[in-house]
């Protein structure tokens, strides 16, 4: 392997759980994940005063795992199709990594290099825990 090249954290090779997973609780699953991503959709489409979020769609709002792997992401401007996880990288850096993050914190995060975007937009970047443990980010 060429040690010149970088390569992303969501592009690291896997394989395959050897385990029988079950088709219908993988469905159950998937469609209860775009179903919060498009909840969290409708709640900012519904409280927004303002006509690029509600007409528009200029945001974007999905669900990562904690190694930053997209899980589901609402339909908004395919700008933002699975290109968040750079920005909740950088947000999680911004506050001095995980170790930092509890139940309940919410970053809001306003860099045009970490968002990759210009100035006026921000993230919201909320840590998901289970039982201590981090699991995602909404």
């Amino acid at each position: 392997m060429d040690n010149n090249l970088h390569h992303y954290k969501c592009g690291i090779d896997r394989k395959a759980d050897k385990s029988e997973v079950d088709p219908v609780t993988t469905q159950i699953i998937r469609n209860s994940l775009n179903s919060a991503a498009e909840q969290m959709k409708r709640a900012l489409c519904r409280t927004a005063m303002s006509p690029v979020i509600y007409e528009v769609l200029d945001f974007a709002g999905a669900i990562y795992d904690n190694h930053l792997r997209l899980l589901s992401q609402a339909p908004s401007l395919p700008l933002f199709m699975g290109t968040l996880n750079f920005c909740i990288e950088e947000a999680v850096k911004g506050v001095g990594g995980e170790k930092n993050l509890n139940e309940g914190d919410i970053i809001i995060y306003n860099s045009p290099y970490g968002t990759g975007s210009h100035p006026q937009d921000a993230a919201l970047v909320a840590p998901v825990f289970f039982e201590n443990e981090l699991i995602a980010y909404t």
